[in-house]
């Protein structure tokens, strides 16, 4: 998120709305809830305000796009299959793997 929400790109932006997949389990939903305040908290100007929401992706067209660009880069990466991937190219800013240093592994 921090990379995306760069101060440079904050000039003329009034509010955020960050929208997730629904998280079931309540716990683990205010745990997102609290990251997310806590970036914007760190990353964005004190003047923007933000709104933070959880859908369920299968009826929310954006995250249905953004799980789309994910899984097109994803297979690029992965097994260097492009024909998805050329389909969204021109409106991908960047793309670096965020796990590339250090020495934790996720999974």
């Amino acid at each position: 998120m921090k990379y995306a929400l760069e101060e440079s790109y904050q000039e003329n932006i009034k509010e955020f709305v960050i929208i997730t997949d629904s998280i079931p389990i309540k716990k683990k939903k205010e745990v997102v809830r609290k990251t997310i305040q806590k970036t914007l908290k760190e990353t964005i100007n004190k003047n923007i305000k933000y709104r933070i929401y959880h859908h369920k992706s299968m009826a929310h067209y954006n995250l249905q796009i953004a799980d789309y660009c994910n899984w097109a880069i994803f297979k690029k990466w992965e097994s260097g299959e492009n024909l998805f991937y050329n389909k969204i190219k021109n409106s991908v800013r960047s793309e670096f793997n965020i796990f590339q240093w250090g020495q934790k592994r996720y999974y």
